[in-house]
């Protein structure tokens, strides 16, 4: 105790501070912060594997890459405008709200929108210049560079329907007594039936283009999914929508609580789209990691069991070809026998040998070191008796080169 109490003077056991964004009845806005933080992350790393993939193949960034680099660029300024607004009371009770803290929270979930759809534009680019890099079909080429017309006017029209929608205060709530808005549910459900429509034309496309294309169906069918994927955006973009009711119907000062659920469907929605827009080009990333994940539990007992198989085959094998060896040997000597050839045979065989691999040069050493010669003996007892049996003259002839006399059996 004595030990707690000095280490508590000396300032080593600091007092925990408080949760900076704690979740209660009256504030729920830590939901939408941390599903907006989790999910940037998430689309961050898929975005970095993309780009690095990219680059070790092409040496270079694609248009393509380019868009996608700027849909994380707004996908991390919208991230960082939620959190801001987290702090001036997303979430919140207006009724504790200071005025200068809701005109805070507005403007800041003003820009966060306004993000949002530079966003999701900017990974429809993407996805669109992916796609007209496989050089399609004319129509499919064509269909394409208009949907990417589109959606640059979309981005266009919708920051401007965002940022405009009330007078004089550009990030009022709703409308007041001093404010006049556009309906803005209504434009609301414009712009993001405008999305979903697109994700659908970017979905569709590439299973159309890679219908026509000589691969074999599983290859097809794979890359066809990877783009059909982006198919799961406009969900979350519907579910997105239908809380923006909720929003819309409530009074100006009962929506900053409102605003948690739209703001983590658009959180999901707009990073999903930036992931979605990355899977057709980390297909091959996404297989070895599955199969390495798959395989890391059984890799090791797989290669004991591997190792103790192949060593008693290779004992077995060891034993059968020794055994196979000595019984051509002795099938051997017995033929050799019967054609009465005799140990001084072998041995002056042996010592021809000897000789001949002696007056070899120096280039030919070391040239079959480690190479192992097998010579199978094949013997016809049928011809070797009737050679036997012919005239000696023609099977041995004598030479006495150096006063030596060598017996040559001719074959």
């Amino acid at each position: 105790m004595a030990d707690d109490s000095a280490a508590s003077k000396a300032g080593l056991n600091e007092p925990l501070l408080p949760p900076a964004f704690e979740v209660s009845d009256n504030n729920t806005g830590a939901y939408a912060l941390l599903t907006a933080v989790i999910m940037i992350v998430i689309a961050g790393l898929a975005i970095c594997v993309k780009l690095q993939m990219t680059a070790a193949t092409f040496r270079k960034l694609r248009l393509d890459d380019v868009a996608l680099i700027a849909a994380l660029m707004f996908g991390l300024g919208y991230t960082i405008a939620i959190c801001r607004a987290v702090r001036y009371g997303l979430g919140s009770v207006a009724a504790e709200l200071t005025s200068t803290q809701v005109r805070l929270l507005s403007q800041h979930y003003y820009a966060s929108n306004i993000l949002l759809y530079l966003s999701l534009a900017s990974s429809k680019c993407s996805v669109a210049l992916l796609v007209i890099a496989f050089k399609p079909a004319r129509w499919i080429s064509l269909t394409l560079y208009s949907t990417l017309a589109i959606t640059i006017s979309w981005a266009i029209a919708a920051t401007c329907v965002v940022a405009l929608q009330c007078e004089p205060n550009r990030w009022a709530f709703g409308p007041t007594s001093n404010d006049i808005c556009i309906h803005q549910f209504e434009s609301q459900i414009a712009l993001r039936t405008i999305d979903i429509v697109i994700d659908v034309v970017l979905s569709v496309l590439p299973a159309i283009m890679m219908a026509g294309v000589q691969v074999s169906t599983v290859k097809r069918l794979i890359v066809a999914f990877m783009f059909a994927i982006r198919l799961a955006t406009p969900v979350f973009t519907a579910y997105a929508i239908a809380s923006l009711d909720d929003f819309y119907g409530a009074t100006v000062a009962g929506r900053p609580n409102k605003l948690v659920a739209p703001s983590i469907w658009n959180s999901v929605a707009v990073n999903v789209s930036l992931i979605t827009a990355c899977l057709p080009s980390i297909k091959r990333f996404l297989t070895d990691w599955a199969a390495g994940i798959a395989n890391a539990g059984m890799v090791e007992p797989y290669e004991l069991q591997s190792s103790v198989d192949r060593s008693k085959i290779g004992q077995s094998y060891g034993n059968r070809s020794f055994a196979r060896f000595q019984t051509r040997s002795n099938d051997m000597m017995k033929s050799d026998r019967a054609a009465g050839v005799s140990y001084s045979d072998y041995a002056s065989r042996e010592k021809d040998d000897q000789d001949r691999g002696a007056d070899d040069g120096d280039s030919k050493k070391g040239l079959t070191d480690g190479i192992m010669k097998t010579i199978d003996y094949h013997i016809e007892y049928d011809k070797v008796r009737k050679r036997r049996e012919g005239s000696m003259s023609s099977e041995v002839k004598e030479s006495s080169d150096e006063g030596n006399h060598e017996i040559q059996h001719i074959p």
